[in-house]
Parts: structure tokens; C-alpha cells; sequence
């Protein structure tokens, strides 16, 4: 009988004691996954945050910015604007400045092709940009900073203008067709002669400077839309009959002469600088 209850003693602590063990094994096992998922969770967030602040630091291209990026400048749009394929206006502006600098050797007609984007390429490497061809807005800024010289062999209405005052100030013969030939080089050579400017042939910004600031003054045996345009005034305020020709011929000649008499000024036959402010009030 003692020997039974003993055995029923041992057996009661042997379960006992297997059912500690059990609690204490799940116990461990359940603090080890919670561990586990803590430093999972950890690594996790720090994951994201790493990806975030490496996407909050990156330029578009991929490289990092090294620097405070709130100090990066952002106001200067520098995405594609004008490439191959494109045309109209904006490309022809800068198609004449690159074909004025020599970049680009045929006459500028509006069209973004071949010639146009090795000339970019061109440009922007001489500016240590980067050489994409494309007229990006870094490269459009640059371009329309530049300071123009027209030289000989170029042709355009820019060249134009200029030679129209030379032509008026009796610098040239010939009517000007915008062409810069070698009778634009004398003839610029000579107006820079007599404004004690170096004599290049070439109209560079000193003289271009100087021809704007000329008084033009029309006269008998000249032509051009100019005298057209006092010629209209001068039909409308009764002083010359027909039609404008743009030809200062005699009959413009004996209109301007009476139209300075019935207006107080010296009667000279052109059309001069108070000629002209007159005439332009009286058609206002």
C-alpha cells in the first residue's frame, strides 16, 4: 500500500514537472519569434526610410546630391524644348543666331534638321555644356545672350536693316538686297573710317551701335518701303497725287518742298528729321 502511494506521488510529479517544462519551452519559443519580428519590423523601417531619404536626395538623372537640396536651384527649366523634327519661329530665331556665328552654313528656314542639331552639339561644347543637340533652355538663354557680328557671305533681313541706313546715308550705290557682299564690306569700311571706328569690314557691335544711332534723311534719286510710307502721307494730306511708289523722284521732290513751306521749315527737298515728325503728326 505505501509502495502504490508512493508511485502515485512520483508519477503526479513527473507530470508536474513535464507540464513546467512544456509552459516554459512555449514561453521561450513565443519571446524568440516576438524578438524575431521586432528586429524584422526594424529593419523593415529603417529600409523605408533609407529609400525615402535616398529618393528625396537623387536627381533625376540617378546621382545623389551631395549638398543641402533646399539650395538647389530649381528656377531654371532645363527639359527639351525645340529638337530634330520641330519647326516654326522659335527655331528660326535661333537657327539665324547659329547661322550668323557660322555654325550653321545654309540659309535658316525654320526647320530643326541634320545641320541644325550638329551645330547645337557644336555650340554647346564650345560653352562646356552638355552636348545633347537639343535646345534645351540653358542652351537658348546662352544663345540669345550672344552678341552678333554679321559678316561676309551671310545674308538676311538682319543685314538688311543695317545696310538700308548705310545705302540712305550714301555709304551704298545700289539698293541693298540683304545680301553682305564684298560692296557691304567698302562700304562699311568707310562709314567706319569716318566714325573713327577700327576698320574690320565687319558689322560688329560697336558699329552696329553707331548706325542706330543715325539720323536718316530721304532724298531725290533714293528708293525703298520708307519713302513709300511718307509718300502715302503726303497723298493723303493733298501734296502729291498718284500712287507710292517708293521712288524719291521729282514729283516727291516738289510735294516735300511745299509741304515744308506751308509748315514753317527751311525747304531742303528731303525728307529730314522735323519733315518727318510733322508729316507723322499730321496722319495721326
Amino acid at each position: 500500500m505505501k509502495l502504490f502511494k508512493n508511485l502515485v506521488m512520483y508519477c503526479i510529479v513527473i507530470i508536474l514537472i513535464m507540464s513546467l517544462t512544456s509552459s516554459f519551452e512555449f514561453s521561450r519559443a513565443n519571446t524568440k519569434n516576438i524578438t524575431k519580428l521586432s528586429i524584422k519590423s526594424e529593419k523593415m523601417q529603417n529600409v523605408f526610410f533609407n529609400s525615402y531619404n535616398t529618393k528625396e536626395n537623387t536627381q533625376e538623372d540617378g546621382s545623389e546630391v551631395t549638398g543641402d537640396t533646399n539650395l538647389v536651384d530649381q528656377s531654371i527649366d532645363t527639359s527639351v524644348i525645340h529638337t530634330i523634327g520641330d519647326s516654326g519661329e522659335d527655331v528660326f530665331r535661333y537657327q539665324k543666331i547659329l547661322y550668323y556665328m557660322d555654325y550653321i552654313k545654309n540659309i535658316p528656314d525654320g526647320n530643326f534638321g541634320d545641320e541644325m542639331y550638329s551645330a547645337v552639339e557644336s555650340f554647346q561644347e564650345s560653352k562646356d555644356l552638355e552636348v545633347t543637340g537639343k535646345l534645351d533652355s540653358q542652351t537658348q538663354l546662352l544663345l540669345l545672350n550672344e552678341k552678333i557680328e554679321y559678316i561676309q557671305g551671310k545674308s538676311g533681313d538682319e543685314i538688311l536693316e543695317y545696310q538700308l541706313i548705310l545705302y540712305y546715308l550714301d555709304y551704298m550705290q545700289n539698293y541693298p538686297e540683304g545680301q553682305y557682299g564684298s560692296g557691304t564690306v567698302t562700304s562699311v569700311k568707310k562709314y567706319q573710317k569716318d566714325k573713327s571706328l577700327e576698320e574690320t569690314g565687319l558689322l560688329n557691335t560697336q558699329t552696329q551701335e553707331a548706325l542706330k544711332q543715325e539720323q536718316i534723311t530721304y532724298k531725290l534719286g533714293k528708293r525703298g518701303d520708307e519713302i513709300k510710307e511718307y509718300q502715302k502721307a503726303l497723298i493723303t494730306l493733298d501734296y502729291l497725287s498718284g500712287s507710292a511708289d517708293g521712288q524719291y523722284g521729282n514729283n516727291t521732290l516738289n510735294a516735300v518742298k511745299q509741304f515744308q513751306k506751308d509748315n514753317n521749315l527751311e525747304e531742303t527737298g528731303t525728307i529730314d528729321k522735323p519733315t518727318q515728325e510733322i508729316l507723322n503728326k499730321s496722319i495721326e
